[in-house]
């Protein structure tokens, strides 16, 4: 098992890359997933509805039929606020934001207002002040303009009505809304946002470490002397190839096994989604293992090239943060790209990685086979690009075993 050991060696040889890509990056994403929930609300699974209930003032110099129902229409949809019909009052309020929505009804405004829906005058103008600083006076000012708006059509179709009903079928007009019910974001109510964060986040040191260690083992073992002296050894290539194997395994393994590690504890609620579903966290630590495949094969063929630990490492850079940025992980999902970059990112698997771990979160694991077909759907495809890296790095270490610097003959290729 010599072969196997000079791997790990090689591994540890770089305690840089180790520390930095694998352990900062990792911490770095439980920081990340603990500001993640803590900038949402506590109940992350659904979407909560709370109707508001703007401060609104209304000076009343009209005291007409009319004037009085439209006081009481804001009044039953605000919180209503008394003001004293002055010039001091009103600057106060509106200087300590007493009321963030004030009307100024004036005198004979009723009566001119129902004789301008008949189509006789011009239809008269409410005094409005409004703080355009509070959403809530925003949303009342349209509140308003839609109960004027109802009030003149009544007026204009029903002119043989009396006040009361004109009145009373406009605030019913005026009043519809639009039924609105809870929807569930996440089915599964053990995976929180900050640990769906967190699986989408380690795609990012996983691409980075992997990339450059397994690219580094590979490359040292295809150097020209070193594989030349390997093949005088009496050790056979089938059998050294299974130890430098056995040794790429091992990395994935341990890497593995340090990102699901730190998914346990509590900043992340991996023991959390462990304890309530079993099943979701296997189902999330097959997607990191089968994805960490990617970058161990992707550095593989890196190496198959003749890409050093120099060249590995900012190649290893740029792709991580491509895949990451491109798949939409560093956003928390590919829901959050445009339709032009979802089209780009179907072509890099760190998308598939995102759409698996998404798919988790969409629907209950119990409820059918929808959510278990995305998701292994997903994840296959995923598995079809390591082996696509793998079997293309296969072919050009073949090739390439071939030549001088791979341990062929040096002679016979000088002479061509």
């Amino acid at each position: 098992m010599q072969v196997f050991k000079t791997s790990l060696k090689i591994v540890l040889r770089s305690p840089t890359y180790l520390l930095l890509y694998i352990v900062f990056f990792g911490l770095l994403g439980l920081v990340l997933a603990t500001s993640v929930a803590n900038t949402q609300p506590p109940m992350l699974n659904e979407a909560s509805r709370v109707d508001v209930r703007p401060k609104v003032a209304v000076i009343d110099r009209d005291e007409s039929v009319v004037s009085v129902a439209f006081t009481e229409f804001l009044a039953e949809r605000s919180t209503f606020i008394v003001l004293e019909d002055s010039t001091k009052a009103l600057q106060d309020a509106t200087a300590q934001n007493t009321a963030g929505y004030i009307v100024i009804i004036p005198q004979g405004f009723g009566e001119r207002f129902l004789d301008a829906a008949k189509g006789s005058t011009a239809l008269p103008q409410l005094e409005t002040v409004v703080n355009y600083v509070e959403a809530e006076a925003l949303l009342m000012d349209l509140v308003v303009n839609r109960y004027l708006q109802a009030l003149h059509m009544t007026a204009a179709l029903s002119p043989q009505s009396s006040v009361q009903e004109i009145l009373a079928q406009a605030a019913s007009a005026a009043s519809l809304q639009s039924e609105v019910q809870t929807a569930k974001l996440i089915e599964n109510p053990s995976i929180t946002r900050a640990s769906v964060f967190y699986y989408l986040w380690i795609s990012y040191p996983l691409s980075l470490g992997l990339i450059v260690l397994s690219g580094m083992i590979f490359s040292t073992f295809r150097q020209g002397e070193l594989r030349r002296r390997n093949l005088c050894a009496p050790l056979s290539s089938s059998k050294m190839n299974m130890q430098v194997a056995l040794g790429g395994a091992s990395l994935i393994f341990l890497t593995w096994a340090f990102m699901m590690a730190l998914s346990l504890l509590p900043m992340v609620g991996g023991l959390e989604i462990l304890t309530a579903n079993p099943l979701a966290f296997v189902l999330l630590a097959l997607a990191v293992l089968i994805y960490a495949l990617v970058p161990f094969s992707i550095g593989f063929l890196l190496s198959q090239f003749g890409l050093k630990e120099a060249a590995l490492n900012g190649a290893a850079n740029i792709l991580s943060l491509g895949f990451s940025f491109l798949s939409g992980i560093f956003m928390g999902g590919a829901a959050f790209l445009g339709e032009t970059m979802q089209a780009v990112a179907r072509v890099i698997p760190a998308y598939w990685y995102n759409e698996a771990i998404a798919s988790l979160t969409e629907g209950s694991l119990s409820s059918g086979t929808g959510v278990l077909s995305t998701y292994f759907s997903s994840l296959g495809i995923v598995a079809l690009f390591a082996i696509a890296f793998f079997s293309i790095a296969l072919l050009a270490g073949k090739r390439g075993s071939r030549s001088a610097e791979g341990g062929g003959n040096p002679a016979a290729e000088a002479r061509v």
